[in-house]
């Protein structure tokens, strides 16, 4: 069953009101970032009503100050009630990214994580991720410290959001990887930023399984 992706909102809120697709083999995800000032801390929680989410990724990058938050968390099978997305850390300058999967595993569900920061000005940021299962959706999102930037996803990736909350930017996209291994992820800037963080994480299909092993060649004389 090949995953799908359903209901992407976006919020510069602290907390907003969701309700998950009602799809099959549901994983909702949420991707929270925080520029940290004037207070507040890093991203150490998301709940989605009372439940607490599952960290998928999370990274800081703490040069040059304020401080870039980014996460990526994920609740298997959360229903459709509308509940309330909410983050613990952060108090000021966040944006969400919060979407419904279809069609995705319901047990140990994430297959492969990468982060990376930059600290000078720069117009892209990209990292690889390596997936062990075919048909993995890989989930990549970035944020930078410039509200005037809007994001274009590289490659093949579809882009899921790109927003403004105060002070900052975040972006988001989406990508079916139809064979496991090595897949590189990024992200054009419209205009430089001097601090920026990018997170990936990659979710299995429902049923899937490892990538078949390479067969060694025989060779047969007579």
């Amino acid at each position: 069953m090949a995953i799908t992706v359903n209901n992407v909102q976006t919020n510069i809120n602290s907390s907003f009101s969701y309700t998950p697709s009602s799809v099959t083999d549901s994983v909702l995800i949420a991707i929270c970032s925080s520029e940290n000032f004037p207070a507040g801390g890093p991203i150490t929680g998301i709940s989605y009503g009372a439940t607490g989410m599952t960290e998928a990724i999370n990274v800081t990058n703490t040069t040059p100050s304020p401080d870039q938050e980014l996460a990526i968390f994920y609740l298997i099978n959360p229903g459709t009630s509308t509940e309330t997305m909410t983050v613990t850390g952060p108090t000021a300058r966040i944006g969400w990214t919060v979407l419904t999967l279809g069609g995705a595993a319901q047990s140990s569900p994430v297959d492969g994580t990468a982060s990376v920061v930059s600290n000078s000005s720069v117009s892209a940021l990209d990292d690889d991720v390596t997936t062990a299962e075919d048909n993995s959706i890989i989930i990549a999102a970035v944020t930078g410290n410039s509200n005037g930037t809007s994001y274009t996803a590289q490659g093949t990736q579809t882009l899921q959001s790109s927003i403004n909350p105060s002070s900052s930017s975040l972006g988001s996209s989406t990508q079916i990887l139809a064979t496991a291994g090595l897949e590189n992820q990024g992200f054009d800037f419209s205009e430089a930023n001097g601090a920026n963080a990018m997170v990936i994480a990659a979710f299995k299909e429902a049923g899937g399984a490892p990538a078949a092993a390479a067969q060694p060649i025989v060779i047969v004389t007579t």
